[in-house]
């Protein structure tokens, strides 16, 4: 082996080209994100968690073979993607799992949704990952009988196993599952990839929410915080408000004064007096001067 992090190494250089040839928005795991995982794991866990598909046979004979990812030219990763039959179908599983998974989890946590969710999240996992695995295609085929679904559009199967889900259809979720368990090594996997998350040392997420701040964006956000700055003043709390939310809230600007107190509408100038002044010096006199066009005497 190169180095202990080889495999590491290979899927962070290659990872971007994956995110631009299947159309993947840069905010859905980020490159940073997808580092900081892959370094966590590590080359051994990897190649452990892919062992149960047989996935990674024979990888690592490959890589020692291989020159170093970073000398491989971008044409060579663009052509390889473009061979790889299941990249076109990445955009649309990967849409349609972030699409359901919020509804979803609303239902559970409002208990409207009584189906098992160990089963439904095996469900997801497996069927979100077994369109791009080779060992995939014969469950991917048995559960297109299940579903009437296209088994070269396992999007559409996915599509219809969240509706099974959000609509509490628990035979047809127990379907899917008894077809999931009764194939050994996708339990496997499934223990595995279980294992992996309760021991990761912290929540990992799909979504990121904000990339990694350059120079740039710190000095843009500063100088919208100074302008920002200047006409607010500090925000107020709201205990009603379910999230406690902090507004700020906008500062009056400050009305031209008058050498007596009085103030001017916006427009005069308070040296000449010229112009449709409105004097407020709290009498009405001076109300009524200002209609007129006249400073109070």
């Amino acid at each position: 082996m190169k180095s202990e992090k080889e495999i590491v190494k290979w899927l962070q250089t290659g990872y971007p080209y994956v995110k631009e040839e299947s159309g993947l928005p840069a905010w859905i795991v980020p490159e940073h994100s997808f580092a900081r995982i892959t370094d966590e794991l590590g080359d051994a866990s990897i190649l452990e968690a892919c062992e149960p598909l047989h996935f990674a046979d024979g990888l690592q004979e490959l890589i020692d073979k291989a020159p170093d990812p970073d000398k491989v030219p971008p044409e060579m990763w663009q052509t390889a993607l473009k061979l790889w039959p299941a990249c076109s179908q990445v955009r649309p599983v990967v849409d349609i799992c972030l699409d359901a998974a919020g509804n979803i989890l609303r239902q559970f946590q409002s208990g409207r949704l009584k189906v098992d969710p160990v089963a439904v999240c095996r469900g997801a996992v497996v069927l979100g990952y077994a369109p791009f695995v080779p060992e995939g295609k014969r469950l991917i085929k048995e559960l297109s009988f299940t579903f009437e679904s296209d088994v070269s559009e396992p999007a559409e199967l996915v599509k219809k196993y969240m509706e099974a889900v959000s609509r509490s259809d628990t035979a047809l979720i127990e379907r899917v599952d008894d077809c999931i368990r009764k194939h050994s090594y996708w339990m496997e996997w499934w223990r595995r990839i279980l294992q992996y998350k309760r021991d990761f040392p912290y929540a990992a997420k799909p979504i990121g929410v904000t990339p990694p701040l350059s120079a740039e964006i710190t000095g843009a956000l500063a100088q919208m915080m100074k302008e920002e700055g200047q006409d607010d003043e500090l925000g107020t709390y709201h205990p009603e408000h379910p999230e406690g939310q902090v507004c700020a809230r906008r500062r009056r600007p400050e009305k031209p004064t008058l050498p007596d107190g009085g103030h001017l509408r916006p427009g005069i100038d308070a040296q000449t007096g010229h112009g449709q002044p409105r004097v407020d010096n709290g009498n009405r006199q001076a109300g009524r001067d200002s209609q007129e066009g006249r400073l109070p005497e």
